[in-house]
């Protein structure tokens, strides 16, 4: 099997479990706010996020380094946490350009500087641990 038949392989299937965890998680209306505002909001810190891949959790740690890549390719913010962009220790939160009318301002702008919390599954990319957001509602600000 060729090099990129396996990575089509492994992006369809985080793509489903992603899939099968967040889509019952918006039925039934569940996110991170009402587990912090509840109190029960359990987290790991972004530098143990990748000890932790393939896991349903939360991150906290605070924003060290932002980029919305506007010309690149489905327009990502990253929000990096613990190490800014090159360091492979950083954790990245992801918000495609499809997403970002999600928020009412610039992820970029908003976060930057702030210790938040956020919810969903990490999964690797190219070494580095990170968590795609697609909703305000799996980030919670410190």
């Amino acid at each position: 099997m060729s090099r990129n038949k396996l990575v089509a392989i492994i992006v369809v299937c985080t793509i489903a479990i992603i899939a099968a965890i967040v889509i019952p998680k918006l039925i039934d209306g569940t996110d991170a706010n009402s587990d912090f505002e509840n109190g029960q909001i359990d987290a790991i810190s972004c530098y143990e996020a990748k000890d932790h891949i393939g896991e349903r959790t939360t991150v906290y740690g605070v924003v060290v380094d932002t980029n919305y890549a506007s010309g690149s390719s489905g327009q990502p913010t990253f929000l990096n946490m613990c190490y800014a962009y090159p360091n492979p220790d950083r954790f990245t939160v992801v918000i495609w350009g499809e997403n970002r009318g999600n928020f009412p301002q610039p992820p970029e702008d908003y976060y930057d500087g702030k210790t938040i919390y956020v919810s969903g599954l990490i999964v690797p990319y190219e070494g580095v641990p990170e968590i795609e957001v697609t909703s305000p509602s799996q980030i919670i600000e410190e």
